[in-house]
């Protein structure tokens, strides 16, 4: 999220929570490389999507989404208004619930 865009889910730490649930799919991190000087790096080209890579995924999520919506494909811009009206009041209290059952689960 660019800074200033949204101070409520400013608080959560998306990269955080993108990475937590990429474990789900791609397998947990190694741990036995942790000392190695090079873990973080090796953590990134596992786990996250290449920035080469990351425009082009959201586009096709922005588009999936307009498609299931029933729009037209030029109203992807639609889907994109509707995040950003969401995200300062149900994305973030949808986000918080989550966290707080799964932190209640440890």
């Amino acid at each position: 999220m660019p800074l200033g865009r949204n101070s409520k889910i400013g608080l959560i730490d998306i990269e955080t929570l993108l990475l937590a649930k990429r474990f789900k799919t791609a397998g947990a991190i190694n741990l036995n490389n942790f000392n190695d000087r090079n873990f973080a790096s090796q953590v990134k080209r596992q786990h996250y999507i290449p920035t080469t890579q990351v425009y082009t995924t959201y586009l096709n999520l922005v588009r999936a989404a307009t498609e299931q919506l029933g729009l037209n494909p030029g109203q992807f811009h639609m889907v994109e208004m509707i995040l950003f009206a969401l995200a300062d009041q149900k994305l973030f209290v949808d986000l918080i619930d989550k966290l707080q059952v799964q932190t209640n689960r440890i």
